[in-house]
C-alpha cells in the first residue's frame, strides 16, 4: 500500500476531532473547542461554548452529573471567569487540588458546586489516542 493513503488517513483521524473513540469498551467521546460529547458506561456530559452564551450543558445522563444538570450554565472554577470549553476542560485537567468550587448558573440564580478532585477527573475526556505509526518505507 502507498505511503500515501496512510498519511491522509492518520490526517484526518488526527484533525476529525480532539475527541475520538478511545480505547475501552465503554468509552467514546466526541467534540471540538466549542463543543463536547462525553460518554462511559452509561454517563454521558453533552456541552457547548460556541453561541457567546457561556458554557452551556446541554445534558447530563444520569442527572444531575458530579452536579451538573441540563441548562446549567458554568461561570467560573475557583473563582476564575469562564466562557470557552476549552478553557473549563483545561482548569479542570490542571485542577490538582480538593475542593474545586464550580459556579453555575441554573435556574436564574447562582449555584457553587464542590467537586473533588476524582470529580473534576471524572469531567474530563480522556486524551485521544495517539495516531498509528507510518508504514515503513518500502523495501526495494
Amino acid at each position: 500500500m502507498p505511503v500515501r493513503p496512510i498519511l491522509k488517513i492518520a490526517a484526518c483521524f488526527i484533525l476529525a476531532a480532539p475527541f475520538v473513540a478511545l480505547a475501552g469498551e465503554h468509552m467514546h467521546g466526541s467534540g471540538s473547542d466549542e463543543d463536547m460529547v462525553w460518554s462511559d458506561d452509561g454517563h454521558e456530559l453533552v456541552m457547548h461554548s460556541h453561541d457567546g452564551s457561556g458554557i452551556v450543558v446541554d445534558s447530563t445522563q444520569p442527572s444531575p452529573y458530579h452536579g451538573l444538570r441540563g441548562g446549567d450554565v458554568v461561570l467560573s472554577l475557583d473563582g476564575r471567569g469562564l466562557t470557552r470549553l476549552h478553557d473549563l476542560m483545561d482548569a479542570l485537567r490542571r485542577h490538582d487540588k480538593s475542593p474545586a468550587i464550580l459556579r453555575v448558573r441554573r435556574d436564574g440564580g447562582v449555584v457553587s458546586l464542590t467537586l473533588s478532585a476524582a470529580d473534576c477527573k471524572a469531567l474530563v475526556p480522556p486524551p485521544p489516542p495517539s495516531p498509528p505509526a507510518p508504514p515503513p518505507p518500502p523495501q526495494n
